[in-house]
């Protein structure tokens, strides 16, 4: 049986003590990880001004990194994806088949197209852009957005 070891990764800071290990389903392969427990107190942000340097992403900036990653996760030239189909099949419980369709699409997600139009559709890309002021059924203007003001009104 493999095992392997899985770090946590907080804040860009790599945490590869193995704390606790968790055993495989279908006798495949298990994996030691630090304890969650003991690292929670890193993953909140004390202020979140901490932030501010993402704010100032657009979502076409956010598009560009989705565009470079898609073709970073071609199945068939991708070892690490490779390696997780690999292990995915001794212990995932589906098919080889399906497993195989699964991975092999897996990268359609990261399609700038596909993410714009998904974003679009389910939020409205000037709601994550930007405020956007809506009318309200009592007659008053409702600001949404991440700006860090508000705009007059």
């Amino acid at each position: 049986m493999a095992q392997y070891q899985v770090p946590l990764i907080i804040r860009g800071r790599i945490i590869d003590d193995p704390d606790v290990e968790f055993g495989g389903r279908r006798g495949g392969a298990s994996f030691t990880t630090p304890d969650a427990k003991n690292h929670a107190d890193a993953i909140p942000l004390g202020t979140p001004s901490s932030l501010s340097d993402l704010y100032e992403l657009t979502f076409d900036d956010i598009l560009d990194y989705l565009g470079e990653l898609h073709q970073q996760m071609a199945f068939g030239r991708n070892p690490y994806l490779q390696e997780a189909f690999e292990l995915a099949l001794s212990t995932s419980g589906l098919t080889e088949p399906l497993l195989r369709r699964t991975y092999q699409m897996m990268r359609d997600c990261f399609e700038p197209a596909f993410a714009r139009e998904f974003a679009d559709s389910s939020i409205g890309i000037p709601y994550l852009e930007g405020w956007v002021r809506k009318r309200m059924g009592n007659a008053r203007w409702l600001p949404s957005g991440r700006s860090a003001r508000a705009p007059s009104m």
